[in-house]
């Protein structure tokens, strides 16, 4: 069980570069929409982690086993800020193109 454990870095490192092609679509149209749609949010406000290529990045390099811990928590700290700001941005976004005008969640 633990010999197996060690390989799901590697299995999940897979699945994201075997995603990273659809997440850039994603981030590029994002990026353009959201500030002409929602100008208050701003993903280049983030210290660190803007979009979801650098998120990718981000967490490979936090779950390596050579990473400090200190910058493992820098990490972290970034790649909550980043999902929080994606996540709010999405609900956002699905507001205005819903027609919705009340921004209470």
């Amino acid at each position: 069980m633990v010999v197996a454990l060690k390989f799901v870095p590697l299995l999940v490192a897979e699945l994201i570069f075997g995603l990273r092609k659809e997440v850039h679509r994603y981030v590029f149209r994002t990026l353009f929409v959201l500030p002409a749609v929602v100008p208050e949010l701003r993903y280049d406000t983030l210290n660190g982690v803007q979009d979801g290529g650098m998120a990718m990045d981000a967490f490979l390099e936090g779950i390596r086993l050579d990473t400090p811990p200190e910058r493992k928590a820098q990490i972290e700290q970034q790649l909550l800020a980043y999902c929080k700001l994606d996540t709010y941005a999405m609900v956002r976004l699905w507001q205005v193109f819903s027609g919705r005008t009340d921004s209470k969640l």
